[in-house]
Formats: C-alpha cells, structure tokens, sequence
C-alpha cells in the first residue's frame, strides 16, 4: 500500500476525532462540567496522535525490499527484521516477495530497475546462479551495490526425529541400501549445494525440488523427504520440539547451538568451510541517499542485535565493495562440483 493511500485512510479514519477537536464537543459529549472536560481532553490526545500519524504517512517514501524466498524462510525474516528497524518518517520499506529459480527471478528483476531504488535480500544463489546457469540467468554480479554484508550462519544435515538415523555414520550406511531424498529449494541455493556436495554421486540420495524451505520441513517431519541440509534460524523451532534432528554441521566448527553435531570436515565427507551468507543490495541506480542511510543503520547495535536474534553471526565484518567478486570465486568451486553430481543423477534417472 503506497504511503498516499495510508494517508487518506488516516485522513477518514481520524476526521471524527478532527472534527470533535476543533469544535461541537459539547453536543457530543451530552453533558456539562467535569465530565465534558474530561472527554475534551481525550479528544485532544487523540488528535494530537492522529496528526503526528498523518505527518509521518505524508512524508515517508515507500522503499521495496525484494525478499526472493516463500514467507517464513530466514531470507522473509531477515527481510521483516531489517524493513522494521529501517523505516522511519522518511523512509518506508515495504516487502514485496519475487519467488521463482532458487532467487534468480528476484534479482533478474531488481537488476533491470532503473526508474526506482529497490533493495533485496539474498544469499550464496546470488552469485551461483550465473555460474551455473550462465545462459538463463538474465544478471551479473556487476548489477547491483552491496549495501552491507548481514553475516552467516551454519548449515545442518538434518533428519526426523522420528527416523531410525542416530549418527551421520548411519546416515551414510542408510543410503547405500535405502532411498534417501533430500529437499531442494533451488539450483545455486547453499543448502542445495552443500547437499549435492554430501549426496555425491550416490543414486539413492536425490533431489525433490520445492519453491522455498518451509515446504521441505513439513515433509521432513511426515518423512516424504529423508533429510535436508539447512540453517537453524529455519530449523530451530522444530529442533526444539524434537520434531528434526541435526547429525552434521556444515561449518567449520561446532556450533553454539548444537556442540555434540559433529563437522562433516570432522567425518571425512568435506573439507571445505560452506556456510549461508545474508547480504542487502540495491539495483545499480539506487538512490546514494537510500544506500548510505541504510549502510549506517545496518551498523548500529540494535540493527546488529535484531539481526543476531535470528540465529545470523554477524561478528566477523565483510568489505562490501569487493564482497560479491570474492564470493564469486569461492563459489565457482563450490557450485561447480555441485552441477557435476547433479548431471550425474539426471543421467541416471
């Protein structure tokens, strides 16, 4: 809803009060002495709450922040996070959801505005995608401004609890007998990455494609899909409930969190320290305004903290003018790998 059409339903909303305000308190309130002066007066805060409303509406510029996930993933609540702690009597953000191609609908969108300035919240897919979907992926790197690296979280090969795995040692001795699907939310996606990583070339762990992770726990829990590979800000509720089961973190140390997970570096599968990163951009021809205003808030300690709540480190600071060209050769590694096992399942389909 744009910022002109909140204020004239404030207008509608508030004339009663307005008009009572100004004027006819009396009729209205049926009644002489104590008691009119009384409601007078409550009239008169109500009023004067009404127009600091209305002068708030009449100046705040609505902002899109593109979130490129279904709602309840981390990148919805990182999104809700920063759009809250963000909008002010100047600025306004707004979330506006562009699902679709593990992201790439998302910044293929906001890369060819260049009439408006839009951010966006996205990840590992953001830089995977045009190395591994060179030809349909409709951007570059080049396309947008980082306004600031969010941090990272762990990765976590996680199964039902309600499963017969206690041990990733199980887990591999499993899949070598039994059909193992994982979820999938995307090619370029980290957690599709890393799980590509672990199912290898092993024909019973394959993929089942979802349009977001919210989706791939419901069918964790009820055991269509055997396992996932995601971060705890998704799976933490249920963790907690004893509904999933994470047996190996793919991160280069044990968590916080979860100290008896076990590293897939420390059970030979990978050697590589693969995480899921946050970032905030803008589309090439933001507003400068726009982007240092929001560079400075993403610094303060109540942004950093509400952030951090999610279950996002945000400890370590990233340069954010050379971010994205060097994730990109991380990433090249990392995603390459993951199209070589990937064309190795379809092949044998």
């Amino acid at each position: 809803m744009g910022s002109a059409r909140r204020r004239r339903l404030a207008e509608n909303y508030h004339f009663g009060e307005l008009s009572a305000g100004l004027g006819g308190g009396r009729a209205h309130d049926g009644a002489c002495g104590v008691g009119a002066l009384a409601a007078r007066r409550l009239r008169t805060k109500k009023l004067f709450f009404a127009l600091l409303l209305l002068s708030n509406l009449a100046w705040a510029k609505d902002i899109r922040l593109v979130v490129p996930y279904q709602a309840g993933g981390v990148s919805d609540q990182v999104a809700r996070t920063i759009a809250k702690q963000l909008s002010n009597s100047d600025y306004n953000f707004v979330i506006d959801y562009r699902l679709g191609a593990g992201g790439s609908i998302a910044a293929s969108h906001v890369a060819g505005i260049t009439n408006e300035t839009v951010l966006m919240i996205h990840a590992n897919a953001l830089v995977a995608a045009p190395i591994i979907n060179p030809t349909t992926t409709h951007y570059s790197i080049k396309d947008f401004v980082v306004i600031d690296y969010l941090g990272s979280e762990p990765l976590y090969v996680t199964v039902s609890s309600d499963s017969k795995i206690k041990n990733f040692k199980q887990f591999i001795a499993m899949s070598k007998t039994q059909s193992m699907p994982y979820g999938d939310n995307g090619t370029g996606a980290s957690n599709s990455i890393s799980a590509a990583i672990i199912a290898g070339s092993n024909p019973n762990m394959f993929s089942v494609h979802y349009k977001g992770v919210p989706p791939i726990i419901v069918d964790l829990v009820s055991g269509q899909v055997k396992w996932i590979v995601e971060g705890n800000a998704s799976l933490g509720p249920m963790i907690a409930d004893n509904k999933l089961k994470p047996i190996a973190t793919y991160f280069y140390k044990r968590t916080e969190q979860y100290p008896t997970v076990p590293t897939v570096r420390e059970l030979g599968i990978d050697d590589r320290q693969f995480h899921r990163w946050h970032i905030l951009v803008a589309n090439a021809s933001a507003d400068p305004k726009v982007i240092q205003y929001a560079q400075a808030q993403l610094k303060t300690p109540a942004v950093r903290q509400a952030i951090s709540a999610l279950g996002i480190d945000n400890s370590q600071r990233k340069n954010p003018n050379t971010f994205l060209q060097d994730e990109e050769e991380v990433m090249r590694k990392h995603a390459i790998e993951a199209v070589k096992y990937r064309s190795e399942e379809h092949t044998s389909e």
